[in-house]
């Protein structure tokens, strides 16, 4: 028999099988836990967004003194969008006829709503969010996003008559008719 060469190194067949039997076991726990924070981090980041590009309008209603809205668009240079979902935009509505005419302009605009999430509306938010020059929202209502079946990938954003935008947990009848 041969002695064994005490400098020699290495893993033995079984070593390397339970190494990656315990790592299997290790992932098969974590991927489903990563792809809900990814769900969930995804959720935040519209939410967010969304709230922003409505006090954005707000801000811009009371700095500029004239009507601003916030309306949904599938292409962010018309109120065209079938849904909150396709994409939103933020203009000054001088006319007051709630689209977006030649000299009007967008002040900002977003198309990448993931796909992932479903938005809808109640009360005058189905199709936009209208502020007068001081600030105070004319159509008020809220805003439903809902990213999976938990009420951990959903959320809820209303618009208040005062104007104030608000992110808030998500509660049965928030964004139905």
């Amino acid at each position: 028999m041969r002695e064994r060469d005490p400098f020699a190194a290495g893993f033995t067949l079984i070593e390397l099988m339970v190494t990656v039997a315990v790592a299997a076991v290790i992932l098969g726990l974590a991927i489903p836990s990563f792809a809900e924070f990814i769900a969930r981090t995804r959720l935040a980041t519209a939410t967010n967004e969304l709230v922003s590009l409505i006090n954005i309008g707000r801000t811009e209603a009371i700095k500029r003194g004239t009507r601003v809205v916030v309306c949904r668009s599938a292409d962010g240079t018309a109120c065209d969008g079938t849904s909150w979902g396709d994409g939103i935009a933020v203009f000054v509505d001088s006319n007051r006829d709630n689209a977006v005419d030649a000299g009007e302009p967008i002040l900002r605009s977003v198309t990448t709503i993931p796909d992932t999430l479903t938005l809808s509306a109640t009360g005058g938010l189905a199709q936009r969010v209208v502020f007068s020059p001081a600030g105070s929202a004319l159509t008020n209502g809220e805003i439903a996003l809902i990213g999976g079946t938990t009420d951990k990938l959903k959320r809820c954003v209303h618009v208040a008559p005062s104007g104030r935008v608000e992110a808030r947990p998500y509660y049965a009848g928030c964004g139905s008719a």
